[in-house]
């Protein structure tokens, strides 16, 4: 009743090729290259490293429209260097939004730090080297991580989930998602820690509380 190759490909289509209209704008900002926030207004002036997801955009070149392929190629391209150019040169914590140039975006409240959206762009780089293969870049991005949080493990947790770029104001407490998502990174990192971040994942108690939901969907993920 429903043929999936044609839904799918109109829909990676649309993210491509749909006009401007109404004060939106396509998925695909076509200046750059990159997924936009939101594609209206000006959330469709910049981007969120955790919304670059360069191994699906491969998916889309392999089994979409000969015609967007060169594209979505370049796309996740695109977004590999994105992750590093938007990432802390020392720490290699992402901002929750950033411009298309990398330069962490406030936009509301705080989000030029590593806030919530950023916790899942360590995993988003470990799928990509997992699923389309090595890339130097991603992986001594994932290990960046990896030394970032060695020092700041509670028992089967994080101690805290928010912080500036630089690693300073520590807030936020520990995290169900963020430990999901460093494990994720073990994919590809070869960092000595990396089997207790996968144990982290084993062992933590679940996430209690009004936004348990996001926590635990990221965690599923995770797994």
């Amino acid at each position: 009743a429903v043929n999936y190759r044609a839904e799918a490909e109109s829909l990676t289509s649309a993210m491509l090729h749909n006009p401007a209209s109404g004060g939106r704008t396509p998925v695909i900002d076509a200046s750059s290259d990159m997924v936009v926030f939101s594609p209206e207004g000006t959330a469709a002036t910049f981007s969120d490293p955790s919304y670059h997801l360069p191994a699906f955009y491969e998916l889309f070149a392999s089994a979409g429209p000969e015609a967007d392929q060169a594209r979505w190629r370049r796309i996740a391209e695109v977004s590999r260097q994105y992750l590093v150019d938007s990432a802390h040169p020392s720490t290699g914590l992402h901002p929750d939004y950033a411009g298309f140039d990398g330069t962490p975006n406030a936009f509301g409240d705080s989000h030029d730090q590593f806030r919530y959206d950023a916790w899942r762009v360590v995993m988003n780089m470990a799928i990509d080297g997992a699923w389309v293969g090595p890339d130097a870049r991603m992986k001594a991005q994932v290990e960046k991580y990896h030394a970032f949080f060695a020092s700041r493990l509670q028992g089967d947790d994080v101690a805290d989930s928010l912080f500036a770029l630089d690693g300073g104001g520590a807030d936020g407490g520990g995290s169900t998602a963020l430990t999901a998502t460093l494990a994720a990174g073990a994919l590809i990192s070869d960092a000595e820690n990396r089997a207790r971040y996968v144990q982290n994942l084993w062992d933590i108690e679940q996430q209690r509380g009004t936004y348990r939901y996001y926590q635990q969907t990221v965690y599923l993920l995770g797994l």
